[in-house]
C-alpha cells in the first residue's frame, strides 16, 4: 500500500512541474484594498465685460475678450441674450466680442447696449455680463472751422455747382466754418460717396437735406429739429431715429433696408415713401396729415389707415397684406390706388364696397371689397 501511496504523490509532483513549465505566464495579484481616484470637479472664474467705445463703429469691429479660465477641457463661448437684438457677434471658442450690426451702435438711438454671454464647458455653465457704453462723437471745430471726419462729405459741401447752387464756403478758404453752416437752409449732396454724415450737426438752420445714393449706414439729424423735407434714398441704412424731426411734412426713405420706421412722433408729415424696404409693420396712426403713402415692395401683413382722412394717394404693392382696413370715411377722396401683387390679401375693407370709384382701385384678383372684413 505505501508503494501504492508514493506512486500518487510522485506523479501529482511531476504533473505540477510539467504545467509550470508549459505556462510562462506571471502570475499577478489583485488588492482589493485599491484606492479609488477622486473625480475633478469641473470650475469656471469669469467676469463681467465692460467697455466704452465711439459711436458708428466699422462692422466687425472688435470690442475685446470675455475673461474667463477653467481648470480641465476647453469653454465654449454663446450669446443667451442681446439688447439690442443682433449687435453683437462672439467667438465660440475664444469669447472675441465683437460689432455685428454697425447700425445699432448709435448714440442718439441708445448710450449703452448690453449682452449676456455663456460660457459651458461639459455640463457646467457660468454666465458674464456685457456692457457696451458709447460715446457721442461731435465733429470738432478748430479755429471756428468743422473738422468733417468724411473727406466726400466736406468736399461735397464745397462744391458748387447745378446740384448744389448754394455756396456754402462764403469766403472761399476751402473750410466749411459753424458761422457758414448755421446759415444754410437747402443741401443736396446725393451721389457723392459719403459714408458719415457727422458736422452735419452744425447746420441747425438745414430745413431741406437730400443725400441719398450715397453709402450712409447710419444717419443722425436728431440736432437738425428745423427739417421739414429729409430725402435719403438709395443708402445702406437699417434704423433712423426721427423722433426729434417734429416738424417734417416730407420723408422719402425709399431704397434702404430698414427695418423698422417709427413715424409717431412726426405729425405734421404729409409725403411718406418708404417703398423697397424690409418694413414688416407700419404704424401711422398718428399721421393724420398724411395725403401720400407709398410702402411699396416691403414685408407688411397688417396694416390699418383708418385714421388717415386726408390720404388721396396711397400705394402699398408687392407686400404680403393679409389685413387691410381702409375705411377712413372718406374714401371718396383717393385719386390713386395701387394694391397689387398682394397674394394673401382676400378683402379690403372699405366705406362703400357698392361705390363706383373702387374700380379704379389696383388690385389682385380675388381681392374682394366689403365694409366688414369679419364677416365672410
Amino acid at each position: 500500500m505505501k508503494i501504492v501511496h508514493y506512486s500518487i504523490v510522485t506523479y501529482i509532483v511531476i504533473l505540477c512541474l510539467s504545467c509550470s513549465s508549459d505556462d510562462d505566464t506571471p502570475v499577478t495579484t489583485t488588492s482589493t484594498d485599491t484606492e479609488q481616484e477622486t473625480p475633478v470637479i469641473t470650475t469656471i472664474t469669469t467676469k463681467d465685460f465692460e467697455v466704452t467705445i465711439d459711436e458708428n463703429p466699422a462692422p466687425g469691429f472688435e470690442l475685446g475678450m470675455i475673461e474667463a479660465t477653467t481648470n480641465q477641457g476647453t469653454l465654449v463661448y454663446s450669446l443667451k441674450t442681446e439688447e439690442p437684438t443682433g449687435a453683437f457677434a462672439i467667438d465660440a471658442s475664444t469669447g472675441k466680442l465683437t460689432v455685428k450690426d454697425a447700425t445699432l451702435f448709435d448714440y442718439e438711438t441708445r448710450t449703452q447696449l448690453t449682452a449676456t454671454a455663456t460660457l459651458k464647458n461639459g455640463d457646467v455653465t457660468k454666465e458674464a455680463k456685457v456692457n457696451v457704453t458709447l460715446n457721442d462723437i461731435v465733429a470738432e471745430v478748430v479755429n471756428g472751422n468743422i473738422q468733417f471726419p468724411d473727406v466726400n462729405f466736406k468736399n461735397a459741401l464745397l462744391a458748387f455747382d447745378s446740384d448744389n447752387p448754394l455756396r456754402i464756403d462764403t469766403n472761399n478758404d476751402r473750410e466749411v466754418s459753424v458761422g457758414e453752416a448755421e446759415a444754410v437752409k437747402e443741401m443736396n449732396i446725393r451721389h457723392n460717396n459719403i459714408s458719415d454724415l457727422s458736422g452735419i450737426e452744425y447746420f441747425t438752420a438745414l430745413e431741406k437735406l437730400n443725400c441719398s445714393n450715397n453709402d450712409l449706414i447710419t444717419i443722425d439729424v436728431s440736432r437738425n429739429i428745423a427739417l421739414t423735407e429729409l430725402t435719403f434714398t438709395k443708402n445702406a441704412i437699417i434704423n433712423v431715429d426721427m423722433s426729434h424731426n417734429t416738424a417734417l411734412t416730407t420723408l422719402t426713405c425709399g431704397s434702404n433696408p430698414i427695418e423698422n420706421l417709427d413715424v409717431s412722433k412726426n405729425t405734421a408729415l404729409r409725403y411718406l415713401d418708404c417703398s423697397f424696404g424690409s418694413l414688416t409693420t407700419l404704424d401711422i396712426s398718428n399721421n393724420i396729415a398724411l395725403i401720400e403713402l407709398r410702402c411699396n415692395n416691403n414685408q407688411i401683413s397688417i396694416l390699418n389707415i383708418t385714421p388717415n382722412k386726408n390720404l388721396t394717394i396711397f400705394e402699398c404693392n408687392n407686400n404680403v397684406l393679409n389685413d387691410l382696413n381702409m375705411k377712413n370715411g372718406n374714401n371718396v377722396a383717393f385719386t390713386d390706388v395701387k394694391l397689387g401683387n398682394n397674394a394673401p390679401l382676400q378683402c379690403i375693407q372699405v366705406d362703400d364696397p357698392s361705390a363706383g370709384y373702387l374700380s379704379s382701385w389696383i388690385r389682385d384678383k380675388g381681392t374682394n371689397f366689403s365694409s366688414d372684413c369679419s364677416i365672410r
